[in-house]
């Protein structure tokens, strides 16, 4: 995942292998022709700014307060404490990381969108505080149920579609091409109380 754990530097003796390289544009090349063919850049084409700022604003409203899925539902009544565990631990993987790859994306010159993200960022790192990290209060809860709070100790329980949906935001935040993809399902993720 392309981070920085603060342990043995001989970890990161390949990290500019050029065999990992070509191996990445190995799988994401295809990855990134299969998502191009399904995008249609005529979506909304034919709307004017005020019509696109109004849908916007429309779908916003409804993320912000959205009907329950059957998924959520269960994990609010039926999941119990062991199913809660579990679900903790497969996002562990994400959720004690998931500022990083946003921190990666924050150089260059200042602008409105840059500053944005930035304010975005230093929310996810408590304004500095570490207590007031996400990813500390993450921590936290498994902590109070028990948990291993080492993101790779989960590895094998993640299903892979999450770890691809992982990789693909990382190496979004890699391709400045497509940083506004990754802009884009950063804000859905921030704006939605509820994702699943």
């Amino acid at each position: 995942m392309v981070l920085f754990w603060y342990d043995d530097l001989r970890n990161y003796s390949n990290e500019r292998s050029i065999y990992l390289a070509k191996l990445r544009d190995m799988i994401e090349g295809p990855w990134q022709k299969w998502e191009l063919e399904r995008v249609d850049p005529a979506i909304n084409s034919d709307l004017s700014p005020s019509q696109v700022k109004d849908a916007l604003r429309e779908a916003a409203a409804y993320d912000v307060d959205p009907e329950l899925s059957p998924a959520a539902q269960y994990m609010r009544k039926d999941m119990g404490v062991a199913g809660y565990k579990h679900l903790l631990s497969v996002a562990s993987v994400d959720g004690l990381v998931e500022a990083s790859r946003q921190s990666r994306v924050c150089g260059g010159a200042a602008n409105e969108v840059m500053c944005a993200v930035f304010r975005v960022l230093m929310e996810e790192y408590g304004t500095g505080r570490y207590a007031k990290k996400h990813s500390t209060f993450f921590a936290t809860m498994m902590l109070e149920l028990g948990l291993c709070t080492e993101p790779e100790y989960y590895f094998s329980l993640v299903p892979w579609q999450s770890l691809a949906a992982m990789n693909h935001n990382f190496l979004l935040t890699e391709r400045r091409r497509h940083y506004l993809r990754y802009l884009g399902g950063l804000t859905f993720f921030e704006a939605s109380p509820c994702t699943i």
